[in-house]
């Protein structure tokens, strides 16, 4: 009875590859994994780069293993588009990631049920809301212009931004030092704006270090501002609306540079296929944006900053244009969308309508690192802080 119980067991380990080969067969192709880690040693420290460049060889479908965790990746506008629109009720739960709950709030991590989009749009259309963030937006410029960038303040004092922006949200929020450290300074900024979400203050970071780099965009944005607003003082939000080569900033700025690389993960709630590849519950959805935002196949010069790309272009950001995607799409499309993307044109407007901005010191425009921030954070933040020297501009009153 030993001896039929071990050819048994002998039979079905040497038929095991042959019946997961089968079973398996229709899967979307994978590179080779290790035991109990997965794929989790061909990934570093910048997943969307390392996502990127495994797709060029596996696919803009490819299923990965993180530790044993399933993960679908998807890096090309097509696959988003079947992701997101068609199947969007298939994969539209949110796997339990602390990281996730903590960095975008627990509404946004939440598993799905069916009145999520009623919400989304009651969160969308609070307009006593919108208000009074555009009211702090107003008083923020206002405090950094009158009490921190005046005659008395001293050179070093005026270089430094960040330190400006310190000064400024500490003595209007009223948040103890403890609280405003160099990490979370752009985190403590949003939270007068939107509530807590970073990553409109990362928009503007970046918007405002490409323009920094090219002069003669920064002086174009800045005519514009300045032609449309005149001696008004100041930016309002429905001054906006007419500065369209601002929006192809924001919009390119979004494209270069998405808030989140990596969509906030889906999970699948149910069986479907893309591209004729087997997806099934409980595997992790990561649509990565930063790499469909630089396609050669949808993008010209994709690594280029160009906002002119968008004049007389259709393409937006709402989610209805898979080539470009910073907020998703669909039922998990971000409930912020509106709100985010009119404070950052508000802000980034006020900041080349009020102020030149100038190299500190020695330093030249080449000299301005661009690089990307590692780690596990699920936002797109500069590796190192602008440092930029602000000069009121006359026209402000």
């Amino acid at each position: 009875m030993a001896s039929v119980g071990h050819l048994t067991l002998l039979l079905f380990l040497l038929l095991l590859p042959i019946l997961t080969k089968k079973q398996n067969k229709n899967i979307p192709p994978s590179p080779p994994k290790l035991p109990f880690i997965g794929n989790l040693h061909q990934l570093g420290s910048l997943f969307r780069q390392s996502f990127c460049q495994l797709s060029k060889r596996y696919g803009p479908v490819m299923l990965l293993h993180l530790g044993n965790v399933p993960v679908l990746v998807v890096s090309s506008a097509e696959a988003a588009r079947v992701v997101l629109k068609i199947h969007d009720l298939n994969s539209c739960s949110r796997p339990p990631l602390v990281a996730a709950e903590a960095t975008m709030g627990s509404f946004c991590a939440a598993e799905y049920f069916p009145y999520m989009g009623w919400i989304v749009d009651m969160l969308s259309g609070l307009n006593q809301r919108r208000e009074r963030i555009f009211q702090e937006l107003d008083n923020f410029f206002q405090r950094v212009i009158d009490d921190h960038l005046g005659p008395e303040r001293t050179k070093q004092e005026q270089e430094d931004i960040i330190d400006v922006l310190l000064k400024t949200v500490k003595e209007q929020t009223g948040f103890g030092a403890a609280l405003l450290t160099e990490n979370n300074i752009k985190a403590v900024l949003l939270n007068m704006f939107l509530g807590g979400v970073d990553t409109g203050a990362i928009t503007i970071v970046w918007a405002v270090a490409e323009l920094a780099k090219r002069p003669e965009l920064m002086k174009k944005a800045q005519a514009e501002v300045r032609t449309c607003i005149g001696n008004k003082g100041k930016v309002s939000e429905s001054d906006t609306d007419q500065l369209q080569y601002l929006k192809m900033i924001v919009k390119e700025t979004l494209r270069l540079h998405p808030s989140a690389p990596l969509l906030l993960p889906r999970e699948t709630i149910s069986h479907f296929k893309i591209n004729g590849y087997e997806i099934f519950p409980k595997t992790l959805v990561q649509v990565n944006a930063w790499a469909i935002g630089r396609d050669p196949e949808y993008w010209k010069d994709p690594e280029e900053f160009i906002p002119e790309r968008f004049l007389d272009s259709s393409i937006d950001f709402k989610g209805q244009h898979f080539e470009l995607l910073p907020f998703g799409s669909g039922r998990r499309v971000c409930p912020a969308i509106y709100m985010g993307t009119t404070t950052v044109e508000l802000a980034l407007a006020n900041l080349l309508y009020c102020f030149d901005w100038k190299m500190p010191n020695e330093m030249e425009e080449v000299d301005i690192n661009m690089e990307e921030a590692a780690g596990l954070s699920l936002t797109l933040s500069k590796r190192t802080p602008l440092n930029l020297v602000p000069v009121v501009h006359h026209c402000t009153t």
